[in-house]
């Protein structure tokens, strides 16, 4: 039985926890924004870059992302067994909803760590 509810955020170069949550309560989506406290009491900022796994895909976090000027990888989900990727270019339609635009993002974006001056101050989960 899981009864705790770990989260952590690591600085991806130096590869050192900034930050550590422990609840009980399952959803990991409702533990972004106290994540986010933690890092900068402990880190003294906000990271500019940050990936995040599945259980953090909703429309709040990646509002509560850019609203803190935070580019944010949030990964939205695993594809049904042979299911084809979307494509990486073409017109998303004007109603596309957050995990389309973020899974847009995803694959469209080319992306090397520690390339650009944000990935020198990134934190990933």
């Amino acid at each position: 039985m899981q009864g705790y509810n770990c989260q952590l955020a690591v600085d991806s170069d130096h590869q050192v926890i900034v930050a550590v949550g422990v609840s009980n309560q399952s959803p990991d989506f409702e533990h972004l924004e106290p994540m986010l406290e933690r890092i900068v009491a402990s880190a003294g900022a906000l990271p500019d870059v940050m990936t995040m796994d599945a259980a953090y895909c909703s429309e709040n976090n990646v509002n509560v992302c850019a609203d803190q000027g935070i580019d944010a990888y949030i990964a939205t989900g695993r594809l049904p067994h042979g299911q084809k990727l979307p494509p990486k270019r073409g017109q998303l339609p004007r109603d596309a909803n957050t995990k389309t635009r973020m899974a847009r993002k995803l694959r469209s974006k080319k992306w090397d760590r520690g390339s650009t001056p944000s990935a020198k101050r990134s934190w990933n989960r």
